[in-house]
């Protein structure tokens, strides 16, 4: 099942959902409607393994990144798990030089996110 909510499409996979950011100026406030809908499919469906497709985004300023983290401590919370795939080598330099790769579960593609979240 596929949804579309314009600047994000989140697709039920298994026992994940995986999040595609259809929008390469993603800010903050569009990351944490983005968080928010995930939340209630995460509460709804049970979901607890999150994969993020971030293909289309060229930078994440550091409000989106924070918003990344607190998405991730909150579904830690719930035993929850994250995984970012398709990461640009912009976003995926920002987030080694911060420290947040292995943190945040960036792996070079979706198909090795789900793999990595054993949604499959």
């Amino acid at each position: 099942m596929v949804i579309d909510e314009g600047h994000f499409e989140y697709e039920l996979d298994g026992t994940c959902v995986v999040a595609r950011v259809n929008d390469p100026d993603i800010s903050s406030l569009m990351l944490q409607d983005m968080v928010n809908s995930l939340q209630q499919l995460q509460c709804t469906h049970g979901m607890r393994a999150v994969v993020i497709d971030l293909e289309e985004v060229m930078f994440l300023t550091s409000e989106c990144v924070g918003v990344l983290v607190s998405f991730l401590n909150q579904l830690k919370a719930r035993r929850g798990e994250l995984a970012l795939g398709n990461c640009s080598d912009s976003v995926e330099c920002l987030l080694q030089i911060a420290g947040l790769s292995d943190v945040l579960g960036v792996v070079e593609n979706i198909p090795d996110a789900i793999q990595r979240l054993k949604c499959a």
